[in-house]
């Protein structure tokens, strides 16, 4: 994991060198994005779940941005972006006699990213191109909270903070535990029109973002396995569109 996360720092490194010969931009952007925590799992107990507690995480993502064109086309475009995701579960029966028959969680992420995506821009018209581009990122996940709401027979509805999913794996039966580190290949299309631009993409998830490799190794207070599961393999996916601005543009 350290490795890859090197191997990609030193390609963003790179690329903003070799792009100090070249013309380069620096520039904001801002955005929708869906965070998509992705469970694969052999078994129903848990493949049910595809995503966290069947929710994905809809936010925005805002950054700046810095621009070199190497060569006919072809450069790189670096971003420091910060994003933030939130989803809400549909409310779940828990049961007949509870005090609080009803329950959903509200799930609140936030993060940090560096991306370095490799472009190719394609003239279409005088100053409006057409962009194909990939690369990968690193992100770090600076917390995961989740909220739970309960409510009772009089349709009355309270909350409480239950936890946070971002961290060591401490308790038993907390089996969703999430790495507080992912790294990201993307790919995406845009178009961009003197200092504007349009960037929409998908970006793959490498690492298990999971901290135990087996479900079933989670056990319940009596011993007993929580999940029958054979696998806690996943993915931390993103997509995203944004809408950006290059304040300062320098020519080679």
């Amino acid at each position: 994991m350290k490795k890859v996360i090197i191997s990609i720092l030193m390609v963003a490194v790179s690329a903003t060198m070799v792009a100090q010969d070249a013309a380069c931009s620096v520039g904001l952007q801002l955005g929708f994005s869906q965070n998509i925590y992705r469970v694969n799992s052999p078994t129903n107990d848990v493949a049910q779940q595809k995503t966290l507690n069947g929710t994905n995480l809809n936010g925005f993502k805002v950054g700046a941005v810095f621009e070199g064109n190497i060569v006919a086309g072809f450069g790189a475009l670096i971003s420091l972006n910060y994003t933030y995701g939130g989803g809400t579960t549909k409310w779940q029966k828990i049961s007949d006699v509870s005090i609080y028959p009803q329950t959903r969680s509200r799930y609140d992420l936030h993060n940090l990213e560096l991306a370095c995506d490799w472009q190719y821009k394609f003239k279409l018209a005088q100053k409006f191109y057409f962009l194909l581009y990939s690369g990968p990122a690193i992100q770090c996940n600076l917390s995961l909270h989740e909220t739970e709401f309960l409510k009772d027979f009089d349709q009355t509805t309270r909350s409480q903070t239950k936890v946070q999913h971002i961290g060591e794996y401490d308790d038993t039966e907390m089996f969703k535990a999430y790495r507080r580190f992912n790294v990201t290949w993307g790919v995406g299309i845009g178009v961009q029109y003197e200092r504007y631009f349009i960037r929409g993409g998908y970006d793959f998830g490498l690492v298990n973002p999971y901290y135990i490799s087996n479900f079933n190794q989670v056990v319940k207070a009596d011993g007993t396995p929580l999940y029958a599961s054979q696998a806690t393999r996943g993915r931390e996916d993103q997509w995203f569109i944004k809408l950006g601005i290059f304040l300062w543009q320098a020519d080679k």
